[in-house]
């Protein structure tokens, strides 16, 4: 593998995930990526660009519908996670 920033980190899912409840690795063999960096908006403000990489053991076949539909569903489970950060005092 190769190095990457301080500011991000790579997980390989090995049978046990660690969250705040260990829970069963639903996807065994599968490399994950986060990466959070700091730019600037066409503002000049400072925002976080966040972003997550996911390697799969095995090519993934999917049509259109099928492609349309995953990433839907990352959508709604990435703005799930991400809301606990906004509205924040």
């Amino acid at each position: 593998m190769s190095r990457l920033p301080m500011h991000c980190f790579s997980v390989r899912c090995l049978g046990i995930l660690f969250m705040a409840n260990s829970t069963r690795c639903l996807t065994p063999g599968t490399h994950f990526g986060f990466r959070m960096t700091t730019i600037f908006d066409r503002q000049d403000k400072e925002v976080s660009l966040v972003s997550m990489e996911t390697m799969l053991p095995f090519h993934l076949n999917l049509s259109e519908k099928e492609a349309e539909e995953l990433e839907a569903l990352l959508h709604n489970q990435f703005e799930l996670v991400l809301s606990r950060y906004f509205n924040r005092k």
